[in-house]
Parts: C-alpha cells; structure tokens; sequence
C-alpha cells in the first residue's frame, strides 16, 4: 500500500495542538475533502469526504490515544491506518508528524491520481492546520 509521511512544526505549545487535532468534528475547517467527521462513540469515527466530486464514506477506529504523544486510527474497511504524533520542540513549538497508508482502489479514481492527490491533501491539510492553530494561540 503507498504511504505518505509529512510534518509541519507549529507555533504552539504540544497540549494546544494536540487538543485541536483530536477534535474530530472540526476536521472539515483544516482537512480540505473532509465534509463532516460523526464521534460514533469513544473512539470510533464515522467519515464524509468528497474524493473527485464523488461522496465517499467510512468508519474507523481509534486504536491508539496517547495524550500529547501520538493517535493512531484504522479504517474498519481498510482502507486506510494513520498516525499522528506530536513532539514538542520548545514551550511554544511543536512538531506535528502525519503518517498514513492507503489503499488507492478505496478511494475511486487511478492509483497515479489518487497517490498525487493524498500527498498534495495531506500537506495543504497539515498547512491549514498549522495556520488555524497560531491564529487561535
């Protein structure tokens, strides 16, 4: 499966961030396809995206919650498992590291396109996330 690995460092202290990150429902004000994120129950998710103007949906768990550390998340479907860690560089900086790897079949369109369009979401998700938190900081 491919595999996109990005990090942004951030202007904020580690608990800011990483509060902001696990706010699951405000993913759609940072994450560009994402159209709504439902918390089902603790730890699992439900997902509405719209991939190449195509309403995509699915469930996932979070397997790992390490406060200010790291969250790791698992498509019930496959096709996707993710993690994020978070390390803090100074009072005020922090590293946000964003790994995920897909399944390009899962998200409809050719596996070229689809390998091109998670690298290019994945970095401008992390830089809208980058500027939200420092103007809310």
């Amino acid at each position: 499966m491919p595999f996109v690995d990005k990090t942004v460092e951030v202007k904020a202290d580690v608990r800011a961030v990483y509060e902001l990150w696990t706010a699951f429902e405000d993913y759609p004000k940072f994450m560009t396809v994402v159209d709504r994120v439902d918390v089902l129950e603790d730890d699992k998710l439900h997902w509405v995206a719209v991939v190449e103007e195509e309403v995509v949906e699915w469930d996932a768990d979070v397997v790992t919650h390490i406060p200010e550390t790291r969250i790791r998340w698992q498509a019930v479907d496959g096709r996707e498992t993710g993690e994020v860690t978070f390390d803090k560089l100074a009072e005020d900086k922090t590293s946000v590291h964003y790994q995920v790897e897909y399944e390009p079949d899962a998200w409809g369109a050719d596996a070229a396109r689809i390998d091109r369009l998670m690298a290019q979401r994945i970095e401008a998700d992390l830089e809208a996330f980058k500027l939200m938190v420092e103007e809310l900081s």
